[in-house]
């Protein structure tokens, strides 16, 4: 470093052979010194050869040579002053609203990507939260509940009833406290015994988490009376026979 400094520093040479021998002491080429501190080849160039008129804004350049001599190791402050004066010399002056380091806006951070991004984002979890609402519902729903015998106000004469319906393959059945086995299409069926006089069939399905679903029908049953007259006659026609 101290080397550099001195063969740089020997004579009044400006800027841009002062940029130029720094380059070429390290050993670089423009490509190569384009590749480390990340600028275009063509604006080292403008730089070396002091073609002002290359930038839109020489002030602006500034930041290019801030970053040619932290990658070339040379003095920052020596550099910018040798710039400096090439910018006098040539009667360039700073605008009144360019500002090197200007204040950081909180809009500055969000760029039409970041703003993409955001959106996506909120657009994944809005779904997942979709979903996992659909999927609280569907567990807690009570199943569908089909009863199709017995019918309402069903009159038997014998002492039990069938019982058939169709609900959910994953549903528990029960009827009348008895559980119903459910077959892989949802199809159930239970013979069930009944007293004489009006009994209530009870039919209940529900999921392992769901709330549950209730159908009930009303039967009667008594029992088939005797015709008198059919009995005496089958006692003589016995009788006859024996005879």
């Amino acid at each position: 470093m101290p080397f550099l400094r001195k063969r740089v520093l020997n004579g009044n040479r400006g800027f841009g052979e002062d940029l130029k021998e720094l380059r070429e002491l390290r050993g670089y080429t423009r490509q190569t010194l384009a590749k480390i501190c990340g600028i275009h080849p063509a604006i080292i160039e403008s730089l070396e050869e002091e073609r002002l008129k290359d930038f839109k804004d020489p002030y602006y350049a500034k930041r290019h040579v801030k970053l040619l001599a932290s990658a070339l190791e040379a003095s920052e402050f020596f550099l910018l002053e040798k710039y400096d004066k090439l910018l006098k010399a040539n009667d360039v002056k700073q605008e009144a609203t360019f500002n090197l380091n200007p204040r950081t806006k909180k809009t500055d951070f969000w760029v039409t990507s970041k703003i993409l991004v955001a959106l996506l984002t909120l657009a994944i979890v809005g779904i997942l939260t979709s979903y996992l609402v659909w999927q609280v519902k569907q567990m807690t729903a009570p199943p569908d509940l089909e009863l199709m015998q017995p019918v309402e106000g069903l009159h038997v004469d014998v002492a039990e009833v069938q019982v058939e319906g169709k609900t959910d393959t994953t549903a528990k059945v029960e009827v009348n406290g008895r559980q119903a086995v459910v077959g892989n299409d949802g199809i159930f069926a239970l013979t069930l015994d009944v007293p004489e006089g009006v009994s209530t069939i009870t039919v209940q399905a529900q999921r392992r988490y769901s709330a549950p679903v209730v159908i009930e029908r009303h039967i009667l049953f008594t029992r088939q009376q005797v015709d008198a007259t059919s009995t005496v006659n089958a006692e003589v026609v016995t009788s006859t026979e024996s005879e």
